[in-house]
């Protein structure tokens, strides 16, 4: 039933139609496929690179705790001069910091919140009850390091949201190092990224429309135009030529239709000679037997 439905559709809407529908799956594979796998790649880096750069503080607090070792500066002098150095450290057009907490757990530095340095973090939670600094310090005993996912308030506002941070410890000292990413951040380049990428999907769709509709039509003229010259010859023009400017198949085939026509011309030149010529042996033999 589906082939015989396809055969009495026109070439033109065949073409243009599978051409749309090839467009139709692309677009649905960007956006079950591609899209979510975006997402995903896009969180990861994220996370990557708070990772990253909780590895980068961590090496300044090793830096210094080696200084102890060797004797060039007090264990009070070091951890001073790590938490100085941390607490200037700014990524992600500055809005990404460290702190600073201890296995306490005890705020040792929070650049942002300064009024937390040295006070007691058993009991903040965030506004799910979720006690965050309890969590570190069970993260970091129990894995060395790992993300940490609760709600913090951005840098100028008090209002807590969604925050995913990667602490590690640092045991000689006791002290926890942590960064985080907040997803509204993550979700924003998810959305700058996916809008990017419907714009270009857009753009290429009418593209690919327009040259569908030029295929489908030139391949579907070419083909009129054979159809009209045939059903001309049907009805017995044979004074009529196939442009053959093309060089594809549909060319190709005009020219092997233009010479049909003219062995027809010569076909019929012949006959027409050939019955003139019994025409005159008639009337040769008629002038004969008359006389």
């Amino acid at each position: 039933m589906k082939i015989k439905f396809l055969t009495n559709i026109s070439l033109f809407k065949k073409i243009f139609g599978y051409s749309i529908m090839i467009m139709a799956l692309i677009v649905l594979l960007i956006f079950e496929l591609f899209l979510p796998q975006m997402k995903k790649r896009i969180y990861m880096e994220k996370e990557n690179g708070v990772k990253a750069n909780v590895e980068l503080a961590y090496s300044i607090i090793k830096a210094k705790y080696n200084s102890v070792k060797s004797g060039s500066l007090s264990e009070k002098e070091a951890q001073e001069a790590a938490k100085n150095e941390i607490k200037k450290l700014r990524y992600a057009n500055g809005s990404g910091y460290f702190w600073i907490n201890d296995y306490k757990p005890r705020m040792i530095m929070h650049p942002i919140k300064p009024q937390l340095d040295g006070k007691d973090l058993s009991n903040s939670a965030d506004p799910n009850g979720k006690k965050l600094f309890v969590e570190f310090v069970k993260t970091v005993k129990s894995q060395g390091a790992g993300f940490v996912d609760y709600q913090w308030s951005k840098v100028g506002s008090d209002v807590p949201v969604d925050k995913i941070s990667y602490v590690k410890g640092f045991e000689a000292w006791k002290w926890i190092i942590g960064s985080g990413v907040y997803i509204d951040d993550i979700q924003s380049d998810i959305s700058k990224t996916t809008n990017q990428i419907i714009v270009g999907l857009i753009i290429f769709i009418i593209i690919a429309i327009m040259m569908a509709y030029f295929v489908a039509k030139n391949i579907s003229s070419g083909i009129k135009n054979l159809q009209l010259s045939a059903q001309k010859v049907a009805d017995g023009n044979v004074d009529i030529t196939v442009e053959t400017d093309r060089k594809d198949e549909i060319g190709q085939l005009s020219v092997v239709f233009n010479k049909m026509i003219l062995n027809i011309k010569n076909l019929l030149r012949e006959v027409e000679q050939k019955g003139a010529d019994a025409e005159q042996a008639a009337n040769e033999a008629k002038s004969a037997q008359q006389k």
